[in-house]
């Protein structure tokens, strides 16, 4: 009975995950044969999206007012749009085919997203880059 009880519970974070992942998380493209992991943090959200049944981040995306990223001009590499918005993408410091970049949402908010991809070739990098042009974000509202 006490198994039982457990994995009820297990069950039911699990679908709590998937409905906030709903709400936070941007829609994918159709077909993309990516899911979204959810995190929330206490005044953040994170969502990391993976190909169906794989461990491996393909990109992930921080919600909130305080992201570990800074913008260097020696990492910039150009622009580029995510969801529709324009922005400036970077070299990541963990690898030369990794790209990171700031999406702000609107001059009253301070909040932002924090965008990272990453990929093993030149390819896969332009595909992931190619659906985060895509993506639909949900309106700020949702998210912490």
């Amino acid at each position: 009975m006490k198994l039982l009880f457990i994995v009820a519970v297990v069950e039911l974070v699990s679908v709590s995950a998937f409905a906030q992942s709903a709400q936070v998380c941007p829609a994918l493209p159709p077909n993309t044969n990516l899911e979204w992991q959810y995190r929330e943090g206490p005044d953040f959200d994170l969502c990391y999206a993976h190909e169906h049944e794989s461990v491996d981040t393909a990109f992930g995306i921080y919600f909130g007012w305080a992201p570990s990223f800074t913008p260097k001009k020696e990492s910039e590499i150009g622009p580029g749009r995510i969801g529709g918005r324009e922005v400036t993408w970077y070299r990541t410091e963990s690898s030369s085919l990794g790209r990171e970049a700031l999406v702000t949402f609107n001059s009253s908010s301070a909040e932002v997203a924090h965008v990272w991809v990453l990929a093993s070739s030149q390819q896969q990098l332009g595909a992931r880059l190619s659906i985060l042009e895509h993506i639909a974000f949900k309106p700020q509202s949702n998210a912490h």
